[in-house]
């Protein structure tokens, strides 16, 4: 099970991706301007590619 957690602040968006054992799959910290929903989106967005590509390569079978 993954765990996903997300800061958001006055000025800034922090998304991080966790493993059942805290090995850390994704970080990101991202400034936002006036624009906060887009900010969250994007960062979520970019969350959610990094762990499906982590995910691909897991089960990639080996040559």
């Amino acid at each position: 099970m993954l765990r996903f957690g997300i800061d958001v602040g006055s000025t800034t968006v922090k998304v991080v991706v966790l493993e059942d054992d805290g090995t850390v799959l994704f970080s990101k910290y991202q400034r936002h301007r006036a624009d906060i929903r887009t900010t969250i989106i994007s960062v979520c967005e970019l969350a959610v590619e990094a762990v499906e590509k982590i995910r691909r390569r897991c089960r990639a079978p080996s040559l």
